[in-house]
């Protein structure tokens, strides 16, 4: 079948390269659905309904298959099935349909330089080729990166990156993109294709910041305005990046400071930094930032020097450390590595990246492309240099070079044999031969085999660990990998074998990493206490909240998520795909809910919810005591809490804040009841409003000394700290239907 024809037909030829690249076939394409149809960049409703209709007629179905055509990264049409009830009960949650959503995203704007000059040199049709190659390549790159091309304008481009899926590195991938623009559109210049072609060069400038995205994928916010400002001070060829950026990626590139500049239309002068290069680091290292000293983790930290002990002795150890993004694998790792320093070791570090997980052993690649430059720098120096390496570690260059060589794309000597020619049985011993020179390695001085993120490995690095795990038991070797809970080893547990988990700091170590973070500052035992609710034990998260607050003071700045974890958090919110929507819901309720409440609420069947909330538990983003539909929830982190509330809409947020206080009125009034502060805002929310008076102005509340009470001192003598139910369902309660909550509005 030919699917670029078959796009053609529907209209939607734009999309051709995304399936060509992911190898979507005649038999591929009968099967795909909604979700697939998102992974493939298809953003548009209407274009995945056209699809998804076109999909059915190749089936033969009647009618259209089953889909969850909302969009990715916005807020899910509630899919309502709605419980029996009476007919009193709570409003259904289907008028609060979301036309769009809050994220923190991080916006590129290209631009083709001197256009105008080169329109006008050529002919209408030769600029015009010109043109569609120019949007091809960045459609190329910007999907290679995971990005999202929003809109083509003329010679230049917007692009999104976190939107419609939020990665945790979108920074990083949006930097990559752009370099790795800038040489694409030089190389079309060079095109065999097109001798006589103008020379091209094209301008990049990157912003990241707050913004709404409506349904249709329409930008609202400063950001795009700032990266398009900022790509127009770019210097033709090269990429620009705000201080807003850089500081999200700080250490992971080689930068130019380009000092502050007044923008138009901006109030403040924007610090600006030209990106060189990536600098090669396989993770970040704090960047400029000063690393904090490692607080708990002894016992942990005690395990891996046992384990190192144990292999210098000649007993090899493979220790996996586990655990969630910010529960600090990379902060024990360098601990560990600091306090061996002064024993005889070679650290070798593989850093398995997000963006090169098909990339065949990328890890190993990219360690040894890295010492192979410090030998030398023509390919006939690295390839001397390698074999010089190999026969260090005992091995045979004549039959090690040729397997490698081609790995690491450098030329083969032509006095050295052939490699096998069957595919099978030459990755078999490209294979045998990266370990053995790892295990060689560790003969000649034991070694330390760091596998950074080993979750993000590719398939052909994990098939080498497995025989590096299975044959390292008998050398002066120690493989210290660190990966996330949801990473299965394909390789059977051995004796030699370890798994060492971290958990979130106790609240004793929490307060102690407060202080070290605030270091001369003080802080009073509220705001510590604030704290350690806040971050729920999680050292990145109590680290970064801490210097927000010292950085930005005040009530806000604690309330506020730092721009360092809003990728983090939005990625862990994307990944629940339709259970997102029932974090939102939650999220409303309060950091505490049960499932009665939250499944009057939702209007959802008791299938679909029970299934939300399990991914919800197995995404460890809530904790559940009991079994439904007796069960209650609570939040692990309020960060995330504030997260998923955070993503929706103002206009979505009053809805469901509606249809919370209308549930709890008409069917949790015995919980009402069981709260003086909620049946005393009950009362007053059922009240009808004061008559006004001749003038038309309302008649003020007195209190009983006879003075009038504003809203705000009414407000502040309810003691909110003794509620045990949600604050935000009763501020919902004892509001107005304008609902001028600054927890829902911010």
């Amino acid at each position: 079948m030919d699917i670029a024809a078959w796009l053609a037909e529907l209209g939607l030829e734009r999309f051709e390269p995304a399936f060509r690249e992911n190898r979507i076939d005649g038999e591929i394409l009968p099967r795909l659905t909604a979700d697939d149809l998102k992974d493939l960049g298809v953003v548009l409703v209407g274009d995945r309904r056209r699809l998804l209709d076109a999909i059915d007629a190749l089936r033969g179905d009647k009618g259209p298959a089953p889909s969850t055509d909302s969009i990715q990264g916005a807020p899910a049409s509630p899919r309502v099935t709605k419980p029996v009830a009476s007919t009193d009960r709570a409003p259904s949650i289907a008028g609060a349909l979301a036309t769009g959503e809050r994220r923190h995203l991080i916006v590129m704007f290209c631009d083709l330089v001197g256009s105008t000059e080169i329109a006008a040199r050529l002919d209408a049709e030769e600029w015009r080729d010109i043109l569609a190659d120019y949007h091809r390549a960045v459609a190329t790159v910007v999907m290679r990166f995971g990005g999202h091309v929003a809109k083509n304008l003329g010679d230049g481009a917007l692009v999104y990156f976190g939107y419609p899926q939020a990665r945790e590195n979108d920074a990083e991938r949006a930097l990559l993109a752009g370099l790795a623009l800038v040489d694409a559109v030089a190389a079309q210049s060079r095109s065999p294709t097109a001798p006589n072609a103008p020379k091209l060069a094209v301008r990049v400038g990157i912003h990241g910041g707050p913004v709404v995205l409506s349904a249709d994928g329409e930008l609202y916010g400063e950001a795009p305005n700032i990266a398009a400002r900022v790509q127009a001070l770019t210097e033709p060829g090269t990429v620009l990046i705000t201080r807003d950026v850089h500081r999200l990626v700080s250490g992971l590139f080689v930068v130019g400071d380009r000092g502050s500049q007044t923008l138009k239309g901006v109030a403040e002068s924007v610090a600006l930094f030209q990106v060189v290069r990536a600098s090669g680091v396989g993770r970040r290292r704090g960047g400029a930032r000063e690393t904090t000293p490692l607080v708990g983790r002894r016992e942990e930290l005690r395990t891996i020097e046992n384990c190192w002990g144990r292999a210098r002795a000649g007993q090899g150890q493979f220790v996996m450390l586990v655990g969630e993004a910010g529960l600090g694998k990379s902060r024990l790792t360098d601990e560990f590595q600091s306090r061996i320093a002064d024993v005889p070791h070679t650290w070798t570090e593989f850093a398995c990246s997000q963006l090169l997980q098909n990339t065949p052993f990328h890890p190993v690649v990219e360690f040894v492309q890295r010492r192979l430059e410090e030998q030398g720098t023509t390919p006939e120096a690295r390839v001397e240099a390698l074999a010089a390496w190999h026969r260090a570690v005992g091995l045979d260059p004549a039959l090690s070079v040729p397997l490698v060589a081609p790995l690491l794309e450098l030329p083969v000597p032509a006095d050295y044999p052939p490699p096998p020619a069957s595919p099978d049985e030459r990755r078999r011993k490209l294979i045998a031969t990266l370990a053995a020179w790892i295990m060689g390695g560790a003969r000649a001085q034991p070694i330390v085999l760091h596998v950074d993120d080993v979750h993000w490995a590719d398939p052909s690095s994990l098939d080498l660990l497995g025989v590096v795990a299975e044959q390292g038991a008998a050398e002066p070797l120690l493989v210290l990998t660190t990966s996330r809970p949801e990473f299965q080893a394909p390789w059977p547990a051995g004796p030699h074998h370890t798994v060492v988990t971290l958990t979130p700091l106790d609240p004793g170590e929490v307060r102690e990493m407060v202080g070290e973070v605030a270091a001369r500052h003080v802080l009073n035992r509220q705001t510590v206490e604030a704290l350690i609710t806040r971050t729920g034990g999680v050292p990145l998260f109590v680290e970064e909240v801490t210097r927000l607050l010292l950085e930005g003071g005040g009530h806000n700045a604690m309330q506020a998520i730092p721009s360092t974890l809003q990728a983090l958090l939005t990625a862990r919110l994307d990944r629940l795909e339709s259970a997102k929507e029932v974090a939102q819901i939650a999220a409303v309720i309060g950091r505490d809910f049960s499932y009665a409440l939250i499944r009057a609420v939702a209007g959802q069947s008791e299938a679909a919810l029970t299934d939300s909330l399990e991914r919800l538990a197995q995404a460890d983003h809530i904790q559940v005591q009991g079994v439904p539909p007796e069960s209650s929830y609570r939040f692990k982190h309020a960060l995330m809490q504030d997260a998923a509330y955070g993503t929706m809409l103002k206009s979505r947020r009053r809805e469901l804040h509606r249809v919370v206080a209308q549930t709890l009125k008409n069917e949790f009034q015995e919980i009402a009841a069981a709260s003086p502060n909620c049946s005393r805002i009950i009362s007053r929310k059922q009240a009808r409003p004061k008559k006004r008076s001749d003038t038309g102005k309302a008649q003020a509340s007195k209190p009983s000394n006879g003075r009038p009470m504003s809203r705000r001192s009414r407000t502040s003598r309810m003691d909110w700290s003794r509620s045990r139910l949600c604050p935000r369902a009763l501020r919902a309660i004892s509001w107005n239907s304008t609902f001028a909550s600054p927890w829902a509005c911010r």
